[in-house]
C-alpha cells in the first residue's frame, strides 16, 4: 500500500475511533440531563440524545482527525515507543484547540451565538489532551506481531487474508 494510502487509513480510523468515543460522551450527558431536567428540554427526550451523539460524534471525528494529521506532521517517522504521552497529549490539545477554534469560526460566520468560546476551547484542547495520551499509550499495548505484519493467515479472526 502506497505510503500517504496508509496515512490517510490511520487519520480516518484515528478520527472514526475518537468519534465514537466523543459519541459515548454526548449519550452519556444527553442521559444524565434528560434525566435530571427532562422539563428544560426544547424537545423530545430521545431527539435531544440522538442530536447530542450525532453532534458530539462529528466533533470527535474532527479531533482524531486534526489529531492523526498533527502527529503525522510532526513526529511522522518515531514509532509509538520512542513517543512520550505528554508530547501526545501537546499533539491532542494543539488538534483540539485548532479544531475547535476552526469549528467556532465557521459557526460565527453561520450567525449561531457562540457563548463561552474561550471555554469551550480550553475544554476541547483539555479532552483532546487526555484522548491523544490515550491514543498513544493503548497503540504502545499491541502485541508485537500485529506491529510487524508476520501474523500468519491462520491465525487471523474469521478467515480475514490482508492483502500486499
Amino acid at each position: 500500500m502506497k505510503t500517504w494510502l496508509r496515512k490517510l487509513r490511520g487519520v480516518v480510523s484515528i478520527g472514526a475511533i475518537w468519534g465514537f468515543a466523543f459519541s459515548v460522551l454526548g449519550f452519556a450527558i444527553g442521559a444524565v440531563v434528560s434525566v435530571i431536567w427532562p422539563e428544560i428540554l426544547p424537545f423530545t427526550v430521545v431527539k435531544y440524545v440522538a442530536n447530542l451523539v450525532l453532534f458530539y460524534g462529528v466533533g470527535g471525528f474532527v479531533f482524531g482527525s486534526g489529531f492523526a494529521v498533527v502527529l503525522t506532521i510532526m513526529d511522522g517517522r518515531k514509532t509509538f515507543e520512542e513517543l512520550t504521552l505528554g508530547r501526545a497529549a501537546l499533539w491532542g490539545a494543539l488538534a483540539g484547540v485548532g479544531s475547535a477554534f476552526a469549528v467556532g469560526l465557521v459557526a460565527t460566520g453561520l450567525g449561531i451565538p457562540l457563548t463561552g468560546f474561550v471555554a469551550s476551547i480550553c475544554s476541547c484542547g483539555a479532552v483532546a489532551a487526555g484522548l491523544g495520551a490515550g491514543t498513544v499509550s493503548l497503540a504502545r499495548r499491541t502485541p508485537a506481531e500485529l506491529d510487524a505484519g508476520t501474523v500468519p493467515h491462520e491465525s487471523l479472526p474469521l478467515g480475514v487474508i490482508s492483502r500486499k
